[in-house]
C-alpha cells in the first residue's frame, strides 16, 4: 500500500511537470508569435551594395549593409561578419530599394512595439523614426510607459546616404544649419554626427523653400520635416532624450 502511494505520489510529480513544461511552451511560443508579428509589421529598413572591388579585407562582389556614409569620402558598411567597415566612396554599386511603404500602423500597434524595445531616456520624451514607412513618431513616458503624442510625416537619407540606425540622443539643437552651402535648414535637432532632424531646405535668405518634398528618401542622411512639425520637435523634444532609428 505504501509503495502505491509513492507511485502515485511520483506519477502525479511527473504529470505536473508535463503540463507546466507543455503551458511554458505554449506561453513561449504565443510570446515569439506575438514578437514576430510586430517585427513583420515593423521591418528594418537596410540599403545594401556590392562590392566593386576588393578592399579592406573585403572581396569583390560581397554584399554589405551600408550603414551611413560621408558625402564623397567613405560609405560606413557591415560585412557578413558584423564587421563595421570604412570602405572607400564610389566602391559600391548601391541597390535599389524595391520594397514597398508598409501600411500605417495604430496607435496600440506603435506604442506596443516601442515598449517591448526597452529603450531608457535621458529625459521624459523619446523620438522613434520608423524608415520604412517614413514616419516620425514622439512619445512622452507616463507612468512607466511610452505613449506616443505625436505622429509625423518625414523624409529620410537617399540610398547613397543613408540615414543611420540605431538608438541615440539629442545632443545639441542650432536653430539653423547650412548656411556655409548658401541654403538654410531651420529648428535642427542633432542625434548623432551630422546627422539630426530638421526642416525642409531654404534658400540663403532662410524665406523661401527650396524643396518642400516629405515622405521621399532624399537628404543626405538628416530627417527632413515640415517646418511646423520640425519646430515642435525643436520647441518639445530636450537635449538628452532618446532617438531610436530603424
Amino acid at each position: 500500500m505504501h509503495l502505491n502511494k509513492n507511485i502515485i505520489k511520483a506519477v502525479t510529480i511527473i504529470c505536473i511537470t508535463i503540463l507546466f513544461i507543455y503551458i511554458f511552451n505554449i506561453l513561449k511560443s504565443k510570446s515569439l508569435a506575438s514578437t514576430n508579428t510586430y517585427f513583420d509589421l515593423f521591418p528594418k529598413y537596410i540599403v545594401t551594395g556590392i562590392l566593386k572591388y576588393n578592399t579592406n579585407y573585403l572581396k569583390e562582389g560581397e554584399k554589405v549593409t551600408i550603414l551611413w556614409s560621408s558625402h564623397n569620402q567613405f560609405y560606413l558598411i557591415k560585412d557578413s561578419r558584423n564587421r563595421r567597415i570604412k570602405v572607400p566612396w564610389g566602391s559600391l554599386y548601391i541597390e535599389e530599394d524595391t520594397n514597398p511603404y508598409p501600411p500605417d500602423a495604430t496607435e496600440e500597434e506603435i506604442e506596443n512595439f516601442i515598449n517591448k524595445q526597452e529603450i531608457i531616456s535621458g529625459t521624459e520624451n523619446l523620438l522613434w523614426t520608423d524608415l520604412s514607412r517614413l514616419k516620425t513618431y514622439a512619445f512622452r513616458r507616463i507612468d512607466d510607459k511610452w505613449e506616443l503624442i505625436k505622429t509625423m510625416s518625414c523624409s529620410s537619407g537617399d540610398k547613397h546616404h543613408p540615414t543611420p540606425t540605431g538608438i541615440f540622443e539629442v545632443l545639441y539643437c542650432p536653430p539653423f544649419i547650412g548656411t556655409e552651402y548658401n541654403y538654410v535648414c531651420k529648428n535642427a535637432v542633432v542625434f548623432y554626427r551630422g546627422f539630426m532632424y530638421h526642416s525642409v531646405p531654404f534658400e540663403w535668405s532662410g524665406k523661401n523653400i527650396i524643396d518642400d518634398r516629405i515622405g521621399c528618401r532624399i537628404s543626405n542622411g538628416c530627417i527632413r520635416l515640415s517646418v511646423e512639425d520640425s519646430l515642435w520637435i525643436y520647441n518639445n523634444i530636450p537635449i538628452g532624450s532618446a532617438v531610436f532609428i530603424r
